[in-house]
């Protein structure tokens, strides 16, 4: 956007700043102005404000009510425009999560501010901020994503965080998506929630979805990004799943993994889904749909005794339930929790535990 030997001020100076001190320098009435102008008196205060930009009939008489010449108002005014866009720009690169996507490796931050903002923009693909709002924000802005009260405005955020999961889904050689694949896999991919270690389970996670022509990663969520999945079929026609993994259990890891998989096979209307804190979940049908279908596939309703309701469940019981169900007791005790039957703080040792080390997760031994 910038050469280093230009020099580009940290901010815009709209023409009415000049247009105002031209006024009082020559003591004209700012009134004759206007209507030498064509404007009213509201439309002049946003010419001043800059809201209104000056067009080349407002140029004419500006120069001939203050002087100067009408290329030189209109050169002043491109010259705004080029610095409030800029400046707009800084501001957006202020919003993103800097210091996390450093730590990440997924940026390199330049020292220099307009260095940072053709290096984030370059992170996110595109050659203008516009080109970003129309890619990403606009797109947030309409999507219906569930995340957390505590981050009421994380469009800089979870953008940067799907912007990763693109990244890190560069190379996938699966195809397209295949849903009827996808839902005939489901079984060998509940079987993967035996596996304690996700060293072992999310390669043989990411080789099922592949053939159904799914690309699972698993990206780490920035500061500010409270979502724990996403999920979306992309212009080359294959389909997209991104956990954060940002609970660190198993319980967690798989209701939203199932949750995604939920969203391609039922609401394929949609362009985009991302999911946070359940505390947050706004009532919504696809929502529920998608919480309905994980919970049926982690623990099939078939495996589910009428009396478990009735009478809490020993750790023990929870054991026997995941045996027969083919998951780990983790999500039983987690299903549990879930429906009421279990206090949430009830049996949490029997779910297994992960630690993030960089972008991976491991076992917590």
């Amino acid at each position: 956007m910038t050469t280093a030997q230009e020099f580009i001020p940290r901010w815009a100076c709209s023409p009415g700043a000049t247009i105002q001190d031209l006024i009082t320098s020559k003591n004209v009435n700012p009134a004759e102005v206007a209507e030498a102008c064509g404007l009213g008196r509201d439309e002049f205060n946003r010419l001043l404000q800059g809201s209104v930009p000056i067009t080349g009939k407002i140029a004419v008489s500006l120069a001939q009510n203050l002087g100067g010449s009408a290329s030189f108002w209109l050169r002043r005014e491109e010259r705004f425009r080029e610095s409030e866009a800029i400046v707009e720009a800084d501001q957006w690169v202020q919003s993103l999560p800097l210091s996390s996507m450093k730590k990440l490796a997924w940026l390199e931050v330049p020292r220099d501010w307009r260095a940072r903002i053709d290096a984030c923009l370059g992170f996110f693909g595109m050659d203008s901020l516009e080109s970003w709002k129309h890619s990403y924000a606009d797109q947030l802005q309409t999507v219906r994503f569930r995340t957390s009260p505590s981050y009421p405005n994380q469009v800089s955020s979870v953008s940067s965080w799907l912007r990763a999961g693109e990244i890190a889904h560069q190379g996938f050689t699966g195809g397209n998506f295949d849903p009827d694949a996808l839902l005939s896999a489901l079984p060998e991919l509940r079987k993967l929630t035996r596996i304690a270690d996700p060293e072992e389970f999310i390669p043989r996670l990411q080789s099922l979805a592949a053939r159904c022509g799914v690309s699972c990663v698993i990206v780490p969520a920035p500061e500010g990004c409270a979502a724990s999945g996403a999920s979306r079929v992309l212009a080359d026609g294959s389909a997209l799943i991104q956990l954060s993994g940002r609970y660190l259990s198993d319980d967690q890891f798989w209701f939203s993994f199932f949750h995604e998989v939920a969203h391609l096979l039922l609401h394929k209307d949609a362009a985009l889904h991302v999911d946070g804190d359940p505390a947050a979940f706004e009532t919504d049908s696809a929502e529920s749909e998608a919480n309905t279908f994980s919970a049926d596939v982690l623990w099939p309703f078939e495996h589910r005794p009428s009396s478990v309701a009735a009478k809490k469940p020993s750790r023990r019981d929870i054991v026997r339930l995941a045996s027969r169900a083919g998951t780990s007791p983790g999500i039983i005790a987690g299903q549990l929790q879930s429906s009421g039957v279990l206090d949430h703080a009830e049996c949490n040792n029997l779910k297994r535990r992960y630690k993030r080390v960089g972008s991976r997760l491991l076992l917590k031994k």
